[in-house]
């Protein structure tokens, strides 16, 4: 649970700061992989530091999600896909 949780936080972060440093950005007309494509300004910092974490969370709430839910093959293949 607390994976889950702090991933979103940090997403919502993440999205507001970088969009906030991001020259030009409009939070409700473009979307949020901008700050972070291959030529952006601190398009490496927003993906290394911004898009990687989340995912690594994301990735620990389905692992300690599956470790205590049912056993069975369907909520396994709902947690890897």
């Amino acid at each position: 649970m607390f994976s889950a949780l702090l991933g979103a936080v940090w997403l919502l972060a993440m999205v507001v700061v970088s969009g906030a440093l991001f020259p030009g950005y409009d939070h409700s007309a473009q979307f949020i992989s901008e700050p972070g494509a291959t030529g952006a300004s601190d398009g490496f910092e927003v993906s290394w530091y911004g898009f990687l974490p989340v995912g690594i969370l994301v990735i620990a709430f389905a692992f300690f999600a599956w470790a205590v839910g049912p056993r069975t093959v369907l909520s396994a293949l709902g947690f890897t896909a």
